[in-house]
């Protein structure tokens, strides 16, 4: 049988009830806000953070950086593309939105390496020639239009005229390019 309770005890019992459950409710939202703190700052610190650039891995034998939450691979390792010289000044969002064609000559390697990064960007992505052109290719020309002209060559260089990417040498230099580029969201 119970006890009667006079209603000074009742309201005493459930202010304190009322206390007990507010003290553990802030409990959790304090917990969680401080939780979701350090989950923000540790990915920060690692570079995974949805705005910074995570670290690449090599997933069978291609590279993977993840920038925005996009993986991206590439044949070569960023750290092996530093020591090519580069003088350009588009920007991703040059590239957003906006055909984009690419004179690789009969190099399917290259084409693929710029158009499955890039492409993600462009409206599309197709080949074209720079200039007068002996292939069954559009012409495309460097005042008019975003073009990436690749050249293979024993000097790694990547440089700009107009609305035009020279890239000289090897995939070094397509992929110092493609960072570049990327890290320039």
């Amino acid at each position: 049988m119970r006890k009667l309770e006079t209603a000074e005890e009742k309201a005493a019992r459930q202010k304190k009830n009322t206390l007990i459950i507010s003290i553990f409710m802030l409990g959790i939202m304090v917990l969680s806000t401080l939780g979701y703190a350090f989950m923000t700052w540790e990915q920060g610190s690692n570079g995974s953070s949805s705005n910074s650039n995570a670290q690449l891995q090599d997933v069978n034998g291609r590279w993977v950086k993840t920038i925005q939450n996009q993986p991206f691979s590439f044949t070569m390792p960023e750290q092996s593309t530093s020591n090519v010289t580069k003088d350009i000044f588009l920007t991703l969002a040059n590239y957003a939105q906006k055909p984009l064609y690419i004179d690789a000559g009969n190099n399917s390697a290259v084409v693929y390496e710029i158009s499955s990064t890039l492409g993600l960007f462009a409206s599309k992505t197709s080949q074209a020639c720079n200039g007068p052109c002996e292939e069954n290719l559009p012409e495309k020309n460097c005042s008019t239009d975003l073009l990436v002209v690749y050249n293979q060559s024993d000097q790694n260089s990547v440089y700009q005229k107009e609305n035009c990417v020279f890239i000289q040498g090897d995939m070094r230099a397509v992929d110092s390019f493609l960072y570049d580029v990327l890290n320039s969201s």
